[in-house]
This record gives structure tokens, sequence and C-alpha cells, in this order.
């Protein structure tokens, strides 16, 4: 499960930077980056959390 978690986070975050990078015109802009980055670290230790509860 982990793996799999991870991968669509992965996926999730290169296209949330690609789609980012093509509306500003190929500019990254790293404060949506790292809002992107922390918004799927966040949502990874969320589902994590969950996975833990159901487990015990």
């Amino acid at each position: 499960m982990k793996k799999k978690l991870a991968a669509v986070t992965v996926t999730i975050l290169l296209v949330s930077v690609i789609t980012n990078s093509f509306l500003n015109g190929g500019k990254p802009d790293w404060i949506d980056v790292c809002y992107t980055l922390l918004a799927c670290l966040l949502g990874i230790l969320f589902v994590l959390r969950l996975e833990k509860r159901e487990n015990t």
C-alpha cells in the first residue's frame, strides 16, 4: 500500500508541477511547487494515519 501511495503522490506532484509550468509560460513558480509538495506530504500522512487506525 505504501509503494502505491508514494507512486500516486509522485504522479500528482509531477502533473501539478508540469501544469503549473505550462500556465506560467514555462517558468516554474517555486512557491506553488512547494505548496503542492507540502499538500502531497500532508495527504500521505493523513492516509497513513487512517490506515494505521484501520489496522488496530
